[in-house]
């Protein structure tokens, strides 16, 4: 299981994740690819069918160039 402190890279996008007004979310995700992050944090989260699937805290300012940016992954 990835923990805080695993480095992991980015290989895919989530078919259908779009961008809206608000969170350029795809495009974030189209830098990221291929890059290598570090994991900051791990918590479990469930979808609306009750499963569960882990949510990853990325740090991903160096690739965006914007500091202190973070968004949270879901993984598979």
């Amino acid at each position: 299981m990835i923990e805080a402190g695993d480095r992991v890279k980015l290989v895919g996008i989530p078919p259908g994740l779009r961008d809206d007004e608000d969170l350029q979310t795809r495009s974030l995700f189209e830098k990221c690819l291929g890059q290598t992050f570090v994991v900051q944090a791990y918590e479990p989260a469930t979808r609306a069918d009750g499963s569960e699937y882990p949510l990853f805290e990325l740090h991903v300012g160096d690739v965006t160039r914007l500091p202190t940016l973070k968004r949270r992954c879901a993984g598979s």
